[in-house]
């Protein structure tokens, strides 16, 4: 539905499923989509799937020097608290595995971006951040 809004397709006559399209308001709440002169537009990032892999690159690149300068003790630690997760899930970072052994790093990353307004707005639960990512 995201890509159709997107590339301005309607989502009248399209194979969305009405259920979904009844959704829109709430993806609206969560600031994901908006509206401007009364058609909606996505307003999370949309990236190129070669970006988002060049970013996750990026990503993982930092985080290996977090774990670089925070110590082996540190790393031992959060790689023995991994949250084991299902095999069909492949992409999960490390970073997001390793929640219970870091959630409180992880916080205070989460809650400098919550003060320079980097969240989906209305939403005061947990929420993954939210990227369209698209292959062509």
């Amino acid at each position: 539905m995201l890509w159709h809004v997107y590339n301005g397709t309607s989502l009248n006559n399209s194979d969305i499923p009405n259920e979904f399209i009844a959704y829109i308001s709430t993806l609206e709440m969560v600031g994901l989509i908006g509206y401007r002169d009364n058609k909606p537009y996505v307003k999370i990032p949309v990236m190129k799937k070669s970006d988002y892999q060049k970013v996750m690159r990026i990503v993982k690149s930092a985080t290996a020097e977090i774990k670089s300068a925070i110590g082996d003790a540190f790393t031992a630690f959060t790689t023995a608290m991994k949250t084991p997760v299902p095999k069909h899930l492949t992409s999960v970072p490390d970073l997001f595995r390793c929640i219970d052994a870091t959630k409180y790093f992880v916080m205070a990353i989460v809650r400098e971006a919550y003060g320079k307004g980097l969240h989906l707005k209305n939403v005061d639960y947990c929420c993954p951040p939210a990227v369209l990512v698209y292959e062509m």
